[in-house]
């Protein structure tokens, strides 16, 4: 079974939000790995990218998932192909994220993206933390995590791998990534917060607190930023 993929308008990307990479931080190369082992036919079809919260996965999937459509197949972030994913309209990506678990509704529309055949590139399913998938949608993907329909690439996120049922493990090849260095983070950090009165020591502090888990680290320090300069204001005009 074959079908053209229609490029959807997006008219309202408040209901999609972007899906940038421009400021991904970490993960040095692999994308580019794990798309190299996809055209050497070695890559397997079910992959999960496993790491702590807060490091970038999501970012990292849209970029790894841009080299599949990229016209230069470097996830560019430029072409028309990398912007088909950036903002949801590629019409051979099935993007699965929520906010609450993921319930059969989800599952059976990411079943019916996978049985339709791709024409010029892998029929591709990012799945988005997926140990928020609940029981039922669990079961209703085991029978096609255990054999993917040929031409499709399904790669899921997680964060609590130990949270994933057995047989969703067993089910997937899990590719392992990890926070960049202290050094490395703390310089990443530092300029992200220029102008906001952070020093060294709170930085390195808060990424201690976060298992140097940046995007969670630097929420906290842009929090406490904010509530600081909140009591500041709230200070000067009771002098004023």
């Amino acid at each position: 079974m074959s079908r053209k993929s229609k490029a959807i308008t997006l008219k309202n990307t408040e209901t999609r939000p972007l899906r940038l990479w421009h400021d991904l931080f970490g993960f040095e190369g692999v994308d580019q790995t794990l798309y190299q082992l996809w055209i050497a036919d070695r890559l397997p079809q079910v992959v999960l990218i496993d790491g702590r919260a807060g490091i970038g996965k999501r970012k990292f999937m849209a970029r790894l998932a841009a080299h599949f459509f990229c016209e230069r197949h470097n996830a560019c972030g430029v072409c028309e192909g990398c912007h088909s994913v950036q903002q949801g309209h590629q019409g051979d990506l099935f993007w699965l994220e929520t906010e609450g678990a993921i319930k059969v509704a989800d599952a059976v529309g990411l079943q019916d993206h996978l049985a339709y055949q791709a024409r010029n590139s892998p029929r591709l399913a990012v799945i988005i933390d997926i140990e928020s998938l609940n029981d039922q949608a669990s079961n209703r993907l085991l029978k096609i995590l255990e054999e993917p329909p040929a031409g499709v690439l399904i790669l899921a996120s997680c964060s609590r791998y130990e949270k994933l049922l057995p047989t969703i493990r067993s089910r997937s090849v899990r590719w392992r990534v990890m926070p960049p260095l202290l050094p490395q983070s703390m310089a990443f950090l530092r300029e992200r917060l220029i102008g906001q009165d952070r020093s060294d020591d709170d930085i390195e502090k808060a990424l201690k607190m976060f298992g140097l888990s940046i995007g969670r680290a630097l929420a906290y320090l842009e929090q406490g930023s904010a509530e600081q300069k909140a009591r500041l204001d709230r200070l000067q005009r009771l002098l004023l």
